[in-house]
């Protein structure tokens, strides 16, 4: 199609408007390069050579640090080129602890791929004895090294979670002390498990005299090391917790006794005095002659008689007998005295004592032995009635009283 000629004429016009008003401002030029000046002759600047003259390929670095440069097989050089660099303590241990942990765990989970999975018999025991005497071995080089470079008192046995149930125990018994004693005297305490772990892996759980003497030589060092790391206040507030806790697990009915803190605080030092740091855990009762350990027995029995006076000593023996707990905890709960109590407590022990006696009595035939014993009974529920009246004798014989009624039970 040709254009109209009015539309050229217009087009035309306004091109060469456009050029007029180009014409009249100036095209845009790009600005001329400034010169940069030369430095003076024999400046600094001069011989350096200004930036802009320097070769394309050079490159300032501002950070050559490589991490592969810290990087060791060698844990003694490890440590080293980690404090070169100024990396906190804190974390140099929880690197190489962590380390530790892993190399040690890797270890025990490796399987020996050395013996054929057919292997069986002694060979195969021995193979296993072989393999517990290398991982002990390792478990030993660790902890020495771990101590030597950082001062770690490192265990196995310690978790590794910080809020696993042991660890949490460990901080209820060492109370208030520093986060760093705190690791120092918890891997102590938890070397006593492993000492005892190494000993019955060594003998085999047959103990010989020189057995019990190294776990007493162990025990005698890790308190050392427990006195070391704690202050005297702290290591007695130790002894008085740890003794506590093995009061009311083995309390023989003193909990029942309600001794007042100051009392059961005397009580558990006096315990750890008798039965030293480290004497459940290691079973060093064991160890001992019938003759010494009621020796101890004695020993601590003196301890309570001192720490709560005669009367009530004498009721702490009395609640030791399984027997007396049940009519203590019954006369407790219904608000009898404690003379009922009493009181019907020599009348159980004397019918005990008397059922004991007719049953070894061989002169008595089994019919005439059986009148006998119904008629001890039937004097102890009579006896028994009037020390409770009617209504407490029943819910006597409901609860706890099967031993009044019933010959069998004495």
């Amino acid at each position: 199609m040709l254009m109209k000629p009015g539309l050229i004429l217009a087009i035309s016009t306004g091109v060469n408007l456009a050029l007029l008003v180009l014409l009249a401002h100036g095209f845009p030029r790009t600005a001329p390069p400034v010169a940069t000046p030369r430095p003076p002759a024999g400046s600094k600047l001069d011989t350096v050579g200004m930036i802009t003259n320097l070769p394309v390929q050079t490159r300032f670095l501002t950070n050559a640090f490589q991490w592969r440069q810290l990087e060791s097989t060698n844990y003694d050089e490890f440590v080293a080129n980690l404090r070169a660099v100024g990396c906190p303590e804190r974390t140099i241990r929880d690197i190489v602890v962590g380390d530790i942990w892993d190399r040690y765990e890797s270890a025990k989970d490796r399987e020996d791929a050395s013996e054929p999975f057919w292997l069986n018999g002694p060979p195969r025991v021995a193979a296993e004895r072989r393999r517990e005497a290398e991982l002990l071995q390792l478990k030993q080089d660790l902890a020495a090294m771990l101590q030597r470079l950082l001062g770690v008192v490192w265990s196995p046995k310690m978790p590794r979670d910080a809020f696993d149930t042991e660890q949490l125990i460990c901080r209820a018994l060492l109370g208030d002390v520093s986060e760093e004693q705190f690791e120092r005297a918890a891997g102590w305490l938890f070397r006593a498990e492993e000492a005892k772990s190494e000993v019955v892996w060594r003998c085999r759980d047959v103990f010989l005299e020189e057995d019990y003497a190294e776990l007493w030589r162990r025990r005698d060092e890790i308190e050392r090391e427990l006195r070391a790391v704690l202050t005297p206040a702290q290591f007695e507030e130790l002894r008085a917790r740890m003794g506590v806790v093995e009061t009311l697990f083995d309390s023989d009915g003193l909990d029942e006794l309600k001794p007042t803190p100051n009392e059961l605080r005397r009580i558990a030092l006096a315990r750890t005095e008798v039965y030293p740091l480290g004497w459940e855990v290691l079973h060093l009762d064991r160890s001992e002659t019938p003759e010494q350990e009621e020796a101890r027995e004695r020993t601590l029995d003196k301890h309570l008689r001192e720490i709560l006076g005669e009367e009530r000593f004498a009721e702490a023996l009395r609640l030791r007998d399984g027997d007396y707990r049940n009519i203590h905890r019954f006369a407790q709960g219904h608000g009898l005295s404690k003379d009922t109590a009493h009181k019907l407590y020599e009348v159980q022990k004397l019918a005990r004592e008397e059922a004991h006696r007719l049953r070894e009595d061989k002169s008595l035939d089994t019919t005439l032995r059986k009148e006998h014993l119904q008629s001890v009974t039937a004097e102890v529920a009579s006896e028994v009635g009037r020390l409770l009246g009617p209504k407490l004798f029943g819910e006597y014989l409901r609860q706890a009283g099967q031993w009044v009624t019933n010959a069998n039970q004495l």
